[in-house]
């Protein structure tokens, strides 16, 4: 919400954007960590949290994960949909298979995202 109204408002920065998305990284790390310990989901839901980190070494050992990807709204909404599912994962009446199903959605929804943009770096190369 913050960075559509900033947008909105004329107001938006690439500080702002970059701030934004290293708090929602943050985001599904925390919440990934919590669906794994309260066991609402395996440790891989830990993989929708670790992600952006992984990319983030993957920039450091290779040129060509550090090129900068093109801008795309399906990352913000794959963000607010990583963020929101893990969310209902943990509401207490999706308790058991549900909120398996729910969070290996949204894994696989991040890796596919991910691999996404891995794949057009890889091949800007």
């Amino acid at each position: 919400v913050d960075g559509a109204v900033a947008r909105r408002m004329g107001r938006a920065s690439e500080f702002g954007g970059a701030l934004d998305m290293e708090l929602d990284a943050l985001t599904v790390l925390l919440l990934s960590a919590l669906a794994f310990w309260l066991g609402r989901a395996g440790p891989w839901v830990l993989t929708a949290g670790l992600l952006r980190y992984g990319a983030l070494i993957a920039g450091a050992l290779h040129p060509a994960f550090r090129r900068p990807l093109d801008a795309r709204p399906a990352r913000r909404v794959v963000a607010g949909l990583a963020v929101g599912g893990l969310s209902l994962c943990l509401a207490t009446p999706l308790a058991g298979w549900p909120s398996t199903v729910l969070a290996a959605a949204v894994v696989g929804l991040l890796l596919h995202s991910f691999g996404r943009d891995a794949l057009v770096q890889w091949r800007q190369a």
